[in-house]
């Protein structure tokens, strides 16, 4: 998340995807993948991601909190 936050949206999509391929039972990993993809504006695939992130760990607040987010209009 670090790196979506500081603007790098290809390096955050490769470190993920990486870790997705390393381990994709990670929940931890697909949340993150969620979130990227949030702030990338990609609302279908981020809803997989914590779809995926929730099924592996039902306990996953943020996953969860993520999940719930309304989406905003685009301006």
């Amino acid at each position: 998340m670090a790196l979506v936050k500081l603007g790098r949206r290809e390096a955050a999509a490769a470190t993920i995807g990486a870790a997705l391929a390393k381990d994709p039972q990670n929940a931890h990993t697909h949340a993150n993948q969620g979130w990227a993809l949030l702030h990338h504006g990609d609302h279908a695939r981020r809803l997989e991601h914590f779809r995926e992130a929730l099924r592996l760990d039902p306990e996953l607040d943020w996953a969860r909190a993520a999940w719930s987010r309304p989406l905003r209009p685009a301006t």
